[in-house]
This record gives C-alpha cells, structure tokens and sequence, in this order.
C-alpha cells in the first residue's frame, strides 16, 4: 500500500479569507479601542489636504469614503442612501472622475481610494451633524451589501467590505449606533469563522457596552449579543465566564419573549454546546431537546434552526450511545437542509458527515457511501478544517468491512489533513487508526512509529490521563 504524500493545498480562496481575516483580527487586537478606521492599509495618492471649495458631490464622496476607511471602495458600494449631491448616478461617476484627475483619490475601474492621512483628516473635520449623516449613510450601505455570514457564497462580500465595516462601525459616538453594532456583530462573526476569535470577542464586548450604555443592562436587545460573545468565549475555553454571560441571555430572553420562545432557544442552544464540551452530557441533552422544542414550535418543523438544533441535539445523544435516536434527528436535519438548499449543498456536508459516523458506530454497510457523500460536498468548500475527520470516519467504516488497504488510504490523507488544519484531535484519531490499519496488515514497525505519534497527539490534545490516551499507551504496550 503507497501512502499519499499531500491532500494539496488549501484553495486561495480559503487561505485569502484566513489572511484577510488575520490581518484585520491582528489590527483590531493591537488598536483595541475605536475608532478604527486607521486599521485599514494606506492607499498614497500624494494628497495632502482636500481644497476648501470644492463642489458638493466631490466634497461628499470624498467625505464618505473617508468614513469608509481607506482601503480601496468598490465602487457598487456606492449605490443607495447617498448624500442628496451624489443621489444620481451621474454625479457620483462625475465626481469619482474629477478626484481622481485632481490627484485626490485614486480611481480604478471597479474602485475608489484616498490615502490614509487624507481619510483621517477629513473625518476629523466633518462637522457633527454631517458626520452623523455621513456615517449612517455608509453603515446602511454595508448592511444592504452584506449577506448572511454563515453562507459559503458569502465570504467573498465579506472578505471585501471587512476594513468597511470596522472603519464605519467604529465611531458609535455618530451615526445610527443600531447599524453599527450590527456591523460589529456580523465582523465579530466573520473573525470567528477564521479562528480570529480575540478579536471577534473585542467586537462583541464593545457591542455589548454600547447596546448596555443605550438600552440598559437586562434589555431584551442584549439576549442575542451575549449569546454570540457566549459562544465566541465558549470557544476561547473561558468556560466560567461563557456560562455566565449565555445564562444571563437565557434570562433577559425568556423575560422578555418567554421561556419557549425561540429567543430563548438560541442561547439555550450555546449553553447545550458548552456542557457538551465540559462532558456535561445529560446537561447538554436537556438543552440542545429545550432549544429544539422551541424552535420547532416558534419556527416550524422544516425550517433550518430546526435543522440545526436537530443536529445538535443528535451529537449529544450520538456520544451519550442512544445511536437510534441520533440517527432519526440526524435524518430530520438532513431532510430539512436538502429541502432548503438542495441535496448538494456544502452546507449540509457536517449533517451528512455525522449522519455517516453514526451509521458506522451502528455497523450499517451504507456507513462508506454517505461519508463519501460528504467528503464530495467538502472537497467543493474552501474552508477545509472538518474534512479530516470525514476521512477517519470514512476509514474505519472501510476497516470494518475489511478493505484494509482503501482504509488506509483514506486515513493517511486525513493525517496529512489534518496536520495542514491544524486539528490536532483529528490528528491523533487518525495516527491510532491508521496504527491499528498497520497492525491488521501485520507491519510491526510501521503501527508502532504511528501509534508513538498518536500517544503523542492525545496527550497534547485531550491530556495524559484521557481514556483515549490510556487505550492508545494500552495497544502500544501489546503490541511489543
């Protein structure tokens, strides 16, 4: 049997994302405080100062695009909630084309930059009430550009309009202070899903002390912030802190809509994966069955947080080995998703993957072919952290139908994989495997090297004392 060497690359599209998301994440946690227009990179023009007589539409779009930071602006941006002088789109192309002629932006075919020093001084000298407009005006272009983050599709918007969102939602003294929170919530939600999550928890804490300094601290505004910085904190490991702020959620929601509201189910729901995580199991299936039942009767039976609560709710009873019932929600789920968005859509890929592990802890053949299923619909993602875990799964379904050489492809690419990722549980699940694979094709000295790696792994990634790590000392041992 011949190993492969390498899975690829990541896809530049995942690894422009990761870098986008890590320059701005880096920025944030070294500027800390707002305003944070001055985190986007310099785009020099050779500007030093705006004339004082210039024309309203040229004065106007240098103002708002110096309220959008000076990273270059895509120009369809600009379309919508205009300042009443750049309201017709003649204007604005006019107004873009005379800066740039006067060497005061800089202007492509699809853009419009001014240096930073520029950006700077012309927001330091917009008069409050034109700040004010200014900036709501720019906060409300980026909501309408801005689709829902948790999409595959919408990463690119994202990756674009990310120094936007932060330069326009920075200032809360200004503006419409609900546009900028929601700015700062949906770009706390982007950094998460790049592992910047520091950062995201420094967007979600100023969210919070804003809607606390407008609304007061048991608003019913606050119940979906806290659950957001709650998971972002579940995340980080600051586990008592996240129990805190996702009870506090569960409290202002259940005051304010009631306790089966659907409000409520979403923190509910981030409380369940953190006694999931702590080994709380009984804790966790109490929460993830509450948020499902919520959801379900506020949201229906087909509709995607129904799915998603399912899902969850489905892992939970999965690890607590009730697999009959994990596979009937993982079922549901899926059928809900692929009537949402089809049955190929990447989205579903974490459904179909989980629905195939529990096939092959049930030791149903079909177990191989759904997670080849799911690792097709994760090959078309750019985002390839999960994928390894797919391949270990995949791999011991192969192994317990005796294809020992395809399961020890599958589980020597998940090493590789998972070593790219960084998964480093992953990477000791697929080192044992894969040493057991050895073992069954008799090659002592082969599982004994790989089996030293996955002790190795477990102790780094569950600690010495792990059941996992125990058993893989165990089979280490016997086999000598």
């Amino acid at each position: 049997m011949t190993y492969p060497s390498t899975t690829g690359a990541p896809m530049p599209q995942a690894q422009t994302d990761r870098e986008t998301a890590a320059r701005y994440g880096d920025a944030l946690l070294a500027q800390r405080k707002p305003p944070w227009y001055s985190l986007a990179p310099t785009s020099p023009t050779g500007a030093k100062a705006a004339p004082d007589d210039l024309p309203a539409a040229q004065r106007d779009l240098l103002r708002l695009v110096a309220h959008l930071g000076a990273a270059p602006v895509p120009l369809g941006l600009l379309d919508g909630d205009l300042p009443a002088s750049l309201a017709a789109p003649a204007n604005l192309v006019l107004a873009a084309a005379h800066l740039g002629a006067a060497g005061l932006a800089r202007v492509d075919r699809d853009t419009l930059s001014i240096d930073l020093w520029l950006a700077k001084r012309l927001r330091d000298a917009t008069p409050a009430p034109d700040r004010h407009d200014l900036l709501t005006s720019a906060r409300r272009l980026l909501r309408r550009r801005l689709p829902d983050h948790r999409l595959p599709e919408a990463r690119p918007a994202w990756r674009a309009l990310l120094p936007h969102a932060l330069a326009a939602a920075g200032d809360v003294t200004a503006g419409d202070v609900d546009d900028a929170t929601w700015l700062m919530e949906r770009a706390a939600a982007y950094l998460q899903q790049y592992d910047q999550l520091d950062a995201a928890q420094l967007l979600l804490d100023r969210s919070l002390t804003v809607k606390q300094e407008r609304y007061g601290v048991e608003h019913p505004e606050l119940a979906a912030t806290l659950g957001d910085l709650g998971a972002v904190l579940v995340l980080r490991g600051e586990t008592d802190r996240a129990e805190r702020e996702l009870t506090r959620a569960v409290g202002i929601a259940g005051a304010a809509h009631g306790r089966n509201s659907v409000e409520v189910a979403r923190p509910v729901a981030h409380l369940g994966v953190l006694m999931h995580d702590l080994g709380r199991l009984e804790d966790a299936r109490d929460l993830h069955a509450w948020a499902l039942r919520n959801t379900m009767a506020g949201l229906g039976s087909d509709h995607p947080e129904t799915a998603e609560r399912a899902a969850r709710l489905a892992g939970v009873l999965h690890d607590l080995g009730d697999l009959d019932t994990a596979r009937a929600l993982y079922e549901q789920a899926l059928a809900i998703g692929q009537h949402a968005d089809g049955p190929g859509h990447p989205a579903l890929a974490g459904t179909v993957a989980a629905l195939g592990a529990v096939l092959k802890d049930l030791g149903d053949p079909g177990a191989a072919d759904v997670l080849e299923r799911a690792l097709a619909m994760r090959l078309h993602d750019d985002d390839q952290r999960g994928t390894a875990s797919i391949l270990v799964d995949l791999g011991v379904a192969h192994q317990q139908q005796g294809r020992t050489e395809t399961a020890g492809d599958h589980l020597a690419r998940a090493v590789v994989l998972a070593r790219d990722t960084g998964e480093l549980q992953v990477l000791a699940l697929a080192l044992r495997n894969l040493a057991v694979v050895e073992h069954l094709a008799e090659r002592p000295a082969r599982r004994a090297a790989l089996m030293d790696e996955a002790v190795a792994a477990f102790e780094a990634g569950y600690g010495p004392d792990h059941p996992l790590t125990v058993e893989c000392r165990a089979l280490r041992a016997a086999w000598t």
